[in-house]
């Protein structure tokens, strides 16, 4: 098993070489030879077996011919070995042998040379030296031929035509069928000295790699299933004594494709498919085309569809816009009618100051409207004045100041100069600074910052091109409106002044308002020639940037722009125009940590951003409610937890909460779920009276509203709440089992009732263990009893204790004393002045009557 022992262990012959060599012959295992390793410690066998060039692996003999060649005899001949090149040359009966089989160790070598050899027929004496190698190439012949197991003749027609027109040694090339493509050649060598020892070789280019050698017992070529094709099949012999054929024989085979494999086919495929794609691709164009048209058209639908949203929104929002200021002309108006007679000078000026306020209100407001138009239409022209910007930007601001000591806001400028000299037009200039300030007023919490910067700085030229464009220095006014307070998204900036532009879900995101404010300072600031951006962030508040040219030049050959010389006093600001801006000031509200008001009177918040409003309502409603107020839904909120009021009337659109998600932070709260919400509202839409209803608004009134009729809507309402409360007290037989909860208030007390239902017996269950297992506190409790039913808290325990004596009594057989325990009262006398309070009877008398009723009702029946 190891490769360098000994290939046999059956030896017959042992044979020392003239070089030294020890070879061993062995019966079965081939010839080997002892070889050293390098450093002499070891001794291994190399063996030479049929596959290294024996005929056989039984040895019979060995000698040496005064070559040192090797001649070993085997059974199947004899073998020359070449003990310098490790070759092998063999003999057999052919080459004139006895035998092909020796006798064991019959051989010998005689003192002249020769060497002989005995076999099974006798024996072989030969002179190694004397025997030559044939050198003469045999020359190759392609003999036969035969498809699908067919001979085929020289002239046989076959499928209609003739294969062999000559013989194949005539024939350079032959053509088959695609069907035909399962052939045989058959070969010979043209050497006769022996051919039994002629072997050959064959090859089919286009198919085989190497050549394929066989022997003279297997002289055929043989292939199947050849795919269409042009191959050629070569063919070389060996003669006996292996020399072989320099020059092999060839014949040219051309398999025939069939008809849809030929070129013409793979072209007309080919224009196919080339079809086929261009067809595809333009299928594909169009309907790429088609996609594309519709998605514009579905684009254009959505941006029509868009467009008319917030054009819808913005009417919307200028119908909020004009029916506030309405509502604050018509409402003083009937009230100066109806109460003329009876209030001071003083309330009636400040009623027409009121009218007057709202009617400047509404006519800026149509101006501004007016010239939104204008400047959309490419009507509107400016006049530029040189004057001293610095100066006119603080008359401007000046009015401003109040707001600022109103709402305890910082409000300060910086200017690089006292003094910048420039043109701009007075007016738009003063558009502008409104619409700024108004935006920075109206989103500035209390105790914030306002801060308007005004500097000259170097323009870069926006252009190159000339010389004179790129040396000459151009210079901008620059004018900064800084506010503190939330952040706006930078989603929102890229929105911010765009046409009819509102932002939805918070007034406090700066962008709350007719939709045309910012769009329309934009507008005004582009036809001055300049530029505007705002930026938002944590560290600065969001800061509002104007750019507008500083040189005349700048205004040149506009046509909507004219330069002239007037001096500052052809302009008047117009300050008075201030009161009259629809601005959100944060009113001072009431301090409450003071007690709630002891007065019969119900009390009543209003929530409105809208000071003349809250103003409004608080005069005409002060004799009939004790009114408190608040500037937007999250202060109203605050104000509703902690004083719980009778009712609430707010508007719908108010800045950090607006209406609709204040009315449902009242009704999902357990304290002010019971409290009463009336919604006032410019907007008309059935969807937004809808959505008010949904989250439990009680009313719904719209501006310009009337004032009876909203003083009407609050009285029906309390009256409402308190038919509520009486039949709560009217109801004997109330069980909290059968309530059916749609709202929290009856969540509310079928908790409560459930609580003191699950104590009935616990004559020491009180007030302070209900408030604990409700989770609110003592006196909120108080309050919400007192409001759904009318009762205080110990006052609604002994209620449900007393109603169910009153269920005892009436459907069981228990003792007064019994029932009064199951109660969870501790005397008989309490009970009995408890029970009489409520029903009018002592207990006893109670039990008396109704089975006296029962037994009138079973004689009747």
């Amino acid at each position: 098993s190891d490769e360098n022992s000994i290939s046999h262990n059956y030896i017959l012959e042992l044979f020392e070489n003239s070089l030294g060599d020890l070879w061993i012959g062995t019966l079965g295992g081939g010839l080997n030879k002892l070889v050293k390793t390098k450093d002499g410690k070891e001794n291994i066998f190399l063996s030479y077996k049929i596959e290294d060039g024996l005929p056989n692996n039984v040895i019979k003999g060995i000698l040496e011919d005064d070559k040192k060649n090797l001649w070993v005899s085997t059974n199947k001949g004899l073998s020359k070995f070449n003990v310098s090149n490790g070759t092998f040359k063999n003999y057999n009966s052919n080459d004139g042998l006895q035998s092909n089989e020796f006798q064991e160790l019959a051989r010998l070598k005689r003192k002249n040379g020769e060497l002989l050899f005995g076999g099974i027929n006798g024996f072989n004496s030969f002179y190694p030296e004397a025997i030559q190698d044939n050198s003469y190439e045999a020359e190759t012949v392609i003999t036969n031929l035969t498809i699908s197991n067919k001979p085929i003749k020289v002239g046989q027609e076959i499928n209609g035509r003739v294969i062999l027109e000559q013989t194949l040694t005539a024939t350079d090339e032959i053509q088959l069928k695609y069907k035909e493509n399962s052939f045989s050649f058959e070969f010979a060598a043209l050497h006769f000295a022996a051919p039994g020892k002629n072997n050959y070789a064959y090859m089919l280019e286009g198919f085989n790699k190497n050549w394929i050698y066989t022997t003279s017992e297997n002289r055929y070529a043989t292939y199947t299933n050849l795919e269409p094709n042009t191959y050629t099949l070569k063919v070389k012999a060996s003669n006996n004594d292996g020399v072989w054929d320099s020059s092999p024989t060839e014949i040219k085979i051309k398999v025939i494709p069939p008809f849809w494999r030929t070129n013409l086919a793979y072209f007309i495929y080919g224009l196919m498919i080339i079809g086929l794609l261009l067809l595809f691709r333009r299928f594909t164009i169009i309907k790429t085309t088609k996609k594309h048209q519709l998605e514009l058209e579905h684009l254009d639908k959505e941006k029509y569809e868009e467009f008319q949203r917030v054009k819808l929104e913005f009417f919307t929002n200028i119908s909020h816009e004009l029916r506030t200021p309405l509502t604050l002309i018509k409402g003083p108006l009937k009230y100066l009618q109806k109460n003329d007679k009876d209030i001071s000078e003083e309330v009636r000026q400040e009623q027409y100051g009121l009218m007057q306020k709202n009617s400047d209100y509404l006519l800026r407001l149509v101006n501004q409207l007016l010239d939104f138009r204008k400047v959309n239409q490419g009507k509107m022209r400016l006049v530029m004045r040189k004057s001293n910007i610095i100066s006119f930007i603080k008359e401007v601001c000046e009015p401003f100041q109040f707001l600022a000591h109103k709402n305890q806001i910082i409000f300060s400028f910086d200017f690089s100069d006292e003094k910048i000299i420039t043109w701009f037009d007075h007016d738009a200039l003063e558009k502008i600074m409104n619409n700024l300030l108004s935006n920075a007023f109206k989103f500035t919490p209390q105790k914030g910052e306002i801060k308007i910067d005004v500097s000259l700085a170097k323009r870069k030229p926006q252009n190159k091109n000339t010389e004179e464009e790129s040396t000459k220095e151009l210079y901008d006014v620059i004018i900064k409106v800084k506010n503190s307070g939330d952040v706006i998204d930078e989603e929102k900036l890229n929105n911010i002044f765009k046409r009819f532009y509102t932002e939805n879900e918070n007034v406090k995101n700066n962008l709350k308002g007719v939709g045309i404010g910012l769009s329309y300072v934009k507008d005004i600031v582009e036809l001055h020639q300049g530029k505007i951006k705002v930026k938002s962030n944590k560290k600065k508040g969001t800061v509002f940037t104007v750019n507008l040219p500083f040189e005349k030049e700048a205004y040149l050959d506009i046509p909507e722009i004219t330069c002239k010389h007037k001096s500052d006093s052809d302009y008047k600001v117009r300050t008075s125009e201030l009161d009259s801006m629809a601005i959100s000031i944060n009113d001072e509200l009431v301090d409450l940590n003071l007690a709630k008001e002891k007065s019969s009177l119900p009390v009543l918040l209003v929530v409105d951003d809208n000071a003349d409003i809250r103003n409004f309502l608080k005069q005409a409603l002060s004799e009939r409610y004790v009114i408190y107020e608040a500037d937007n839904g999250k202060k109203g909120f605050e104000i509703a937890n902690k004083l719980l009021p009778n009712v609430i009337i707010t508007d719908l659109v108010m800045p950090v909460m607006d209406g609709i998600e204040f009315c449902k932070k009242v009704k999902s709260n357990k304290e002010t779920s019971h409290i009463p919400v009336i919604m006032l509202t410019a907007k008309l839409s059935q969807e937004s009276e809808i959505e008010g209803r949904q989250i439990g608004a009680d009313g719904y009134i719209r501006k310009p509203f009337d004032i009876e009729l909203l003083e009407l809507k609050l009285k029906n309402t309390l009256d409402y709440r308190e038919k509520l409360r009486n039949t709560f007290n009217k109801n004997i037989t109330f069980q909290p089992k059968d309530v059916t909860v749609t709202t929290l208030d009856e969540k509310f007390l079928q908790q409560a009732i459930e609580i003191v239902e699950k104590h009935m017996m616990n004559t020491d269950f009180s007030v302070e263990m209900l408030v604990k297992e409700m989770g609110l506190s003592r006196s909120n409790i108080y309050l919400k009893f007192k409001e759904i039913t009318g009762l205080s808290s110990s006052e609604f325990i002994r209620n449900i204790r007393l109603k169910r004596a009153v269920q005892l009594f009436e459907k069981s057989d228990y003792s007064v004393k019994e029932i009064m325990y199951m109660t969870g009262f501790n005397t008989a006398s309490y009970f009995a002045k408890c029970f009489k309070k409520q029903f009018g009877v002592i207990p006893s008398e109670y039990v008396r009557q109704s089975v006296k009723k029962k037994e009138t009702k079973d004689e009747e029946e």
